[in-house]
């Protein structure tokens, strides 16, 4: 388990880059404090290729940090290629795995 990664401004929003999957290329503005992935219609980023469940995983920007919450889904969340259980912090740079989906987020440090 990684440690949180705090920085000196808010955290308000993060950036997602979908590397791998159906939305390849795309970049995305993830808005906190909670941001859901999934495929059903309450995710503000809808991903429909499998191994997605409905809510899959969500992002929660608490101002200093950010983190992942894997929603417990049968396909379940990788961080940098290890299971999330629970929560999980992010930093700069790292990999969030969902399905056949490889998404790089990135914020100011």
């Amino acid at each position: 388990m990684s440690t949180a990664t705090r920085t000196d401004s808010l955290i308000t929003a993060v950036s997602l880059t979908i590397l791998t999957g159906t939305h390849r290329g795309q970049t995305i503005t993830a808005l906190g404090p909670r941001f859901l992935i999934g495929s059903g219609p309450q995710c503000q980023l809808k991903i429909t290729s499998p191994g997605i469940a409905t809510v899959h995983a969500a992002l929660l920007l608490d101002g200093y940090t950010v983190r992942v919450r894997d929603m417990g889904c049968l396909g379940g969340t990788k961080v940098n290629g290890e299971i999330v259980t629970g929560d999980r912090w992010l930093a700069p740079g790292d990999h969030i795995e969902l399905g056949h989906t490889l998404i790089q987020i990135n914020y100011p440090k």
